[in-house]
């Protein structure tokens, strides 16, 4: 069980200054919310997560800021054996050692390539997964084909859930394409707020039936 700390009782006494800091919210806050409530509604006990770029950097800032992705699916999944990571990043070697440094990694594969190509495979081997993160490209027209592939990647019902996807952001460009067409096509979804350090980044989460 995950608890994280909340400040509520507090917040009337702190200044936006002071507030900032503790309205930091991290990935990992989010995939221990949205995961496990999705394994309840759905009644799934194991899970196969498929994640379209890993960590790379283990260092506090990106914890701040990224929340270290990778490490959090492993550690949710170890506590329900039978479950299965792939993770695919043109770098992912970080990542493993990451995992390996846990005793994670027996459940955890890592495929060194092109996002797309990666998924076009997966799909023509067979693949399927129970949840989908996109978190490569910085690229809306690439995130696109990443989300069209992750629909035949996705089990039904299943979770697809991506990482920055603002649509305003002047240099998170990952939802400027995906979002106002999900919008324009009566998808039913959230976007979710993430609170860095810097500023506040959009997570998408959508639910396939």
């Amino acid at each position: 069980m995950h608890t994280f700390g909340r400040f509520a009782d507090h917040v009337s006494l702190l200044s936006g200054a002071e507030l900032y800091p503790l309205l930091v919210t991290t990935i990992g806050e989010i995939i221990y919310e949205e995961l496990p409530a999705f394994m309840e509604r759905t009644g799934k006990k194991t899970l196969r997560v498929l994640e379209v770029g890993v960590l790379r950097n283990l260092d506090d800032d990106h914890l701040k800021g990224d929340g270290h992705s990778t490490l959090a699916f492993a550690r949710l999944l170890n506590e329900h054996p039978g479950s299965k990571y792939v993770g695919i990043d043109l770098e992912p070697h970080e990542a493993r050692r990451a995992v390996d440094s846990e005793g994670l990694g027996d459940f955890c594969d890592f495929y060194a390539g092109d996002s797309v190509a990666t998924m076009e495979e997966l799909k023509i081997d067979g693949e399927k997964f129970d949840v989908i993160y996109l978190d490569a490209d910085n690229d809306g027209a690439a995130t696109m084909r990443e989300y069209l592939l992750a629909l035949d990647l996705i089990e039904h019902p299943g979770l697809i859930m991506g990482d920055d996807m603002n649509t305003d952001h002047r240099e998170v460009r990952k939802g400027r394409v995906l979002i106002p067409f999900l919008r324009e096509d009566g998808a039913t979804f959230k976007l979710r707020k993430r609170h860095t350090p810097w500023d506040t980044r959009d997570i998408l989460v959508q639910e396939i039936s």
